[in-house]
């Protein structure tokens, strides 16, 4: 697993917790599957930049903001 998507996906839980979402609840409001989300946050696989905004848009924050930490 790489490092970048480790931390991405620990960031991902993170904001989707802070949101009181479930994958599940997050994966459908953003047409995803929940597997994908889970997948992401388990760190493996990496989203696309669309994908990227689309997680942003929903947990209600910037892109910026989602990947921040997961370059250190």
């Amino acid at each position: 697993m790489d490092e970048h998507t480790r931390k991405f996906g620990i960031r991902l839980k993170q904001l989707r917790d802070e949101s009181n979402l479930t994958q599940r609840q997050l994966a459908l409001m953003l047409g995803m599957s929940p597997k994908y989300v889970s997948n992401l946050e388990n760190g493996h696989g990496n989203p696309t930049l669309t994908n990227i905004v689309k997680f942003a848009q929903g947990l209600g924050v910037t892109a910026s903001e989602l990947l921040d930490g997961v370059d250190d």
